[in-house]
């Protein structure tokens, strides 16, 4: 077997087992929780453009999302750029 078919034959078991759990979470009875976040500090604000603080840009970065974002190269992506 070829690395490029095993390769491929793992993904499709990784994509079978995903979508098995999503069918399994899918049908479960759910109840509304209190979701628990801890943070090394809280967020000084939400507006994007008054802080540069380290926690406050974390928080900021899974709420917004900006328009050109980096690769792993360091070269420039489009996101809402398009």
């Amino acid at each position: 077997m070829s690395f490029m078919s095993k390769s491929k034959s793992l993904r499709h078991a990784l994509m079978a087992g995903a979508a098995a759990m999503a069918l399994a979470f899918a049908a479960a009875p759910t109840d509304a929780e209190t979701l628990r976040w801890a943070r090394v500090a809280d967020a000084l604000t939400l507006d994007p453009h008054s802080q540069n603080e380290g926690p406050t840009s974390t928080v900021l970065h899974h709420i917004y999302e900006t328009l050109v974002g980096r690769a792993t190269d360091g070269s420039l992506q489009r996101r809402l750029a398009t």
